[in-house]
């Protein structure tokens, strides 16, 4: 019999309850004046290469950085405030097509027109008509349609073309221009393409190429032409086909076509994306763009402009029919249910919604509660609790669920007179439902018994103490409820066996929820606790605190939980022992919601009676494209403008600089910047978009700029290279002879004082370099005694014997040895060549003395450059000398030869001095120790005052050369000499 009754029931609540749709729409954000515009008339949009976003307005000329509007208008230099069209060249000039027709650009703060650019100054008839168009080779063609004229510009340089009459119909006329070459262009029109060259001739018609020709279409440089049934490009090909009931008498204004395969229409019904029904039908639409993160920006000439996130083909809206706030939500086999503050049912399934349980039908009458209440879906069916009512929903997906009413039945002991008021969340395990009820007391329902009888029966779960306050409740994968009071978090099972969590004693938590191995709760003092490995050694943490007043958390998967606040919303990411907050920047998500549900693609927001659905991957992906851009440099004198990475100012502006540079951060609710100087890794905040650099001082210093949005990610930092150009004071020349000018005074006043203070030491000091310049001169002129009166003693035998030709050659030889001597030692260094030559001379008169006891070679290597490389005097012949005297005349022999080789190893000079004679352990053993001191101990003194006085390195190495036998076979001398340091 009950059964029945039920079914009769189900069939008149369904009767009364009314069936409704809605369209749906696509989440938007709308700027108006109220938003910083100057007008809500705007009749074009571009993106120039930066980034930046540049509107035309009938009140100036707009820029938008994804964070504020800024107005260009007359008193900026602009030559009209109403602005029709926007073109960037490839010099990233900014040409206008302005309402009186002047030709002008805008380009670095500062508009460019024929009052001020010379190559603008052409006679130039202003036409409101002119359209620009820029072409391959980086030049602009400026179309006059009611002039019958073109303008070419390229560079600075800017030429006018005629247009020829277009006689064969009175209703063609052009859409574009083209340019096919530096002679040919090709006009485009609403009957055909016409082929000119500059002296306005045509070349060539070609017709349309498809019937049905309607309108020539141009967007940002983007050309399509609109059929009856397609879209197609001036070649001729379909790019978009319209569906039944999207073509006719519909005017079509716009076309854009992105990289995502979205095709976006403007008609005068509205707003066509792809085969979606008709959006913004209020909207007069005059342009279409996309910003650097892919949002669309579509400008009205009656509503101002319209930004429409990037993923538009997954993202919806729709004007739902409830009333009220919804209170419960959720999503199964892809279809979205939800529940206002009235307990009325939706549902919405391929963007239809209908209202499959009216409770004001069931009770007659409007019972619209503020209260929260109680809703759960389980195991295929939904419960709500409401005032005396438990309303049980089967079979929700049909079209006619199976409703079950029924009236709540308190138990023995009741607290509460109405057992569904005031229900604060609801929990089921496979035996019982559970229900938090205004915060004093937990019930809950058998399941057991929920399909029998016209009342439900509800019993109270004991508590560990009455006099606590409960404030949430939870279930975990165990069916587990857990609760928690003032003061502590308890759990229990269906047997209402009841524990606490050590762990989670004094945390007083307002609200918290059980996400599988995590339990993450708000606590009364706003902190966001998590708490990791539930089940085993619970890890609990306390994530930095956020500028916002959290509210509630809403399950998104496994590991991604949104947090709804009072500022924005946030996802936490559960990632095993690790948690981790981000911001989600996304403008089109509603601020303030009643409720949020998701699904594994689509997370559903409700507010004010609409539903916005976002795909979950936008959600979770919280990296938006920011960029920064050094605009100008300000010193007290000039204004420089930044187009590059770097910028050089003179010095005398340098005193006070200000680094102004803008960003560009669509989509980010706030932004904070940091800048360091000289490439520091010290970041310092900065409150605006200005760096005031205070005697910066002359030198490169390198300024990074970068940002920072809500959800804490940076933008790549923008650097620039500002480099101040040195003062004379500065110069290398000014510093050296500054530098000149005090090691003299320096050395002066230094000498001056050691005069005084020890005049002694200091007159000691200079004997002793006095001494050392001496001995090293005497040692450079010191001719060996015993060679000059030798050389004289064999002049006078020659010249007694009478062999004159002899001694005279002797003679001359000799006395061009003392004269090389002598102008050599004059001089510190001598270029290797002469002292190549003084040895040569030197060995020539030795062979004259010993004749055929005497041979010789000198040996120079091709690479060394005798003429480059400077060495002292004198430092080769005594060590030949020796060779000979010491070595090879002892021996007294007709094969007697000393080898002179001369060569480059590595960046030092090498000599090498060998002889085949006694070797120098023999010719130790015959010297005195008088002569052998004055042979060798001369030559290392000269390498020591050489050291000292030039700071030259130089070593000299003596040695036997020995034999198979062990023997001595010869003597070979090394001196090795660097450049002087």
């Amino acid at each position: 019999m009950y059964k029945y009754c039920y079914i009769i029931l189900t069939i008149c609540i369904l009767s009364a309850a009314p069936l409704s749709s809605s369209a749906q729409e696509i989440p938007y954000v709308h700027y108006t004046t109220e938003n910083g515009l100057p007008s809500d008339i705007v009749y074009c949009v571009l993106k120039d290469s930066k980034g930046f976003l540049w509107f035309g307005t009938d009140k100036g000329l707009v820029m938008y950085n994804g964070i504020r509007f800024e107005t260009f208008t007359t008193f900026n230099g602009a030559p009209d405030n109403e602005i029709f069209y926007i073109l960037e060249d490839d010099q990233q000039r900014l040409w206008l097509q302005t309402f009186n027709g002047v030709l002008c650009y805008y380009k670095n703060g500062r508009f460019h027109t024929p009052a001020n650019t010379p190559f603008l100054r052409k006679k130039i008839p202003a036409s409101s008509t002119g359209m620009y168009f820029r072409e391959k080779d980086s030049s602009v063609t400026v179309l006059h349609t009611h002039l019958k004229q073109f303008i070419s510009i390229k560079n600075d340089t800017c030429n006018i073309y005629p247009v020829p009459s277009l006689n064969t119909s009175p209703d063609e006329y052009p859409y574009s221009i083209r340019k096919l070459s530096p002679a040919t262009y090709q006009l485009r029109t609403n009957q055909g393409f016409i082929t000119i060259d500059t002296t306005g001739r045509i070349l060539e018609r070609t017709p349309p190429s498809a019937t049905g020709w309607q309108k020539y279409l141009i967007n940002n440089q983007q050309e399509y032409i609109a059929l009856q049934d397609r879209i197609i490009t001036p070649q001729g090909h379909t790019v978009f086909t319209f569906s039944d009931g999207y073509t006719g008498n519909n005017s079509i204004t716009h076309c854009y076509v992105s990289d995502g395969n979205v095709f976006i229409t403007t008609t005068d019904k509205g707003l066509l994306i792809n085969q979606r029904p008709f959006l913004l039908t209020n909207g007069k639409f005059s342009g279409i763009t996309q910003d650097i993160n892919g949002n669309y920006w579509l400008t009205t000439l009656n509503e101002g402009i319209y930004c429409i996130g990037k993923d538009i083909i997954r993202s919806g809206a729709w004007k739902a029919p409830y009333k009220g706030n919804v209170k419960f939500a959720f999503t199964d086999n892809g279809e979205l249910f939800y529940a206002d503050n009235n307990n009325n049912i939706y549902r919405l399934s391929n963007g239809q919604t209908s209202c499959i349980f009216s409770y004001s039908n069931y009770r007659k009458k409007n019972m619209i509660s503020h209260e929260e209440p109680g809703a759960i879906f389980t195991d295929g069916a939904y419960h709500s609790l409401y005032g005396k009512d438990h309303i049980t929903l089967h079979n929700i997906h049909n079209a006619h669920p199976r409703v079950l009413a029924k009236t709540l039945q308190p138990g023995a002991t009741p607290d509460v007179i109405y057992e569904g008021v005031g229900i604060k969340g609801m929990a089921a395990t496979p035996g019982y439902l559970y229900a938090l009820q205004a915060g004093n007391r937990i019930f809950r329902i058998s399941r057991k018994h929920i399909e029998k009888g016209r009342t439900t029966q509800i019993g109270t779960v004991p508590i560990v103490s009455k006099t606590r306050r409960i404030f949430s409740m939870a279930k975990d994968r165990y069916n587990h409820i857990w609760y928690n009071t003032n003061d502590s978090v308890y759990w229990f099972d269906d047997s209402l066996h009841q524990s606490t969590i050590p762990p989670l004693n004094n945390i007083s938590f307002k609200r918290f929820y059980i996400f599988g191995d995590h339990l993450a709760g708000i606590t009364h003092s706003n902190q966001l606790i998590v708490c990791s490995d539930i089940y085993g050694h619970m890890k609990v943490d306390t994530l930095p605190e956020q500028n916002c007043i959290w509210n509630r958390m809403y399950r998104i998967d496994d590991q991604h939980i949104l947090l709804s606040s009072n500022n924005q919303y946030r996802i936490l990411t559960l990632n095993g022992k690790h948690a981790s907050l981000h911001t989600v920047e996304n403008p089109f998500i509603p601020g303030q919601v009643s409720c949020i549900c998701a699904d594994s693609t689509t997370c559903y927001f409700f507010s004010d009676g609409t539903i916005t659905a976002m795909p979950v991957n936008m959600l979770l992906k919280h990296k938006s494209e920011q960029r920064i851009l050094f605009t100008h440099v300000k010193t007290g004198r000039q204004l420089y403008n930044i187009n590059t990475d770097s910028l050089t100012i003179p010095y005398k502006d340098a005193g006070n600089i200000t680094v102004s540079f803008s960003a560009l951060a669509f989509g980010n609710a706030s932004v904070q910047y940091e800048y360091s100087v000289s490439g520091g890794t010290n970041w310092q905040a900065v409150n605006s978009t200005e760096i005031n650099l205070v005697n910066p001082g002359y030198g490169e210093h390198v300024i990074s700029v970068r940002s920072r949005n809500a959800a804490g990610n940076y933008s790549t930092p923008a650097t620039l290279l500002l480099n101040i150009t040195r003062p004379y004071w500065a110069t290398p020349w000014f510093l050296l002879l500054a530098a000149l000018i005090f090691v003299t005074m320096l050395t002066l006043a230094f000498r001056l004082t050691m005069k005084y203070i020890v005049r002694k030491r200091e007159l000691a000091h200079a004997a002793k370099i006095r001494f050392l310049k001496s001995e090293y001169k005497a040692l450079n002129a010191l001719m060996n005694p015993h060679f000059i009166f030798n050389s004289l003693n064999n002049i006078q035998g020659l010249i007694n014997s009478n062999d004159k030709r002899p001694a005279n050659e002797y003679l001359h030889i000799f006395s061009d040895l003392i004269r090389q001597n002598m102008h050599n030692i004059s001089k510190e260094l001598i270029p290797l060549s002469k002292e190549i030559n003084l040895l040569r001379n030197y060995l020539r008169l030795e062979k004259l003395r010993f004749k055929d006891m005497l041979n010789y070679a000198v040996d120079v290597d091709e690479e060394v450059d005798t003429d480059v490389i400077f060495v002292p005097p004198l430092l080769i012949q005594p060590l030949v000398e020796n060779a000979i005297r010491h070595g090879l005349l002892p021996r007294q022999s007709e094969d007697s030869l000393v080898r002179i080789s001369i060569y480059e190893k590595g960046e030092m000079l090498c000599i090498e001095v060998e002889d085949n004679g006694i070797g120098i352990s023999n010719a130790r053993k015959n010297m005195t120790a008088q002569h052998q001191s004055f042979a060798l101990e001369n030559i290392r003194q000269r390498i020591i005052q050489l050291r000292q006085m030039y700071g030259m390195p130089i070593s000299l190495e003596i040695s036997d050369i020995t034999g198979s036998n062990g023997q001595s076979r010869g003597t070979v001398a090394v001196v090795m000499i660097g450049s002087p340091s």
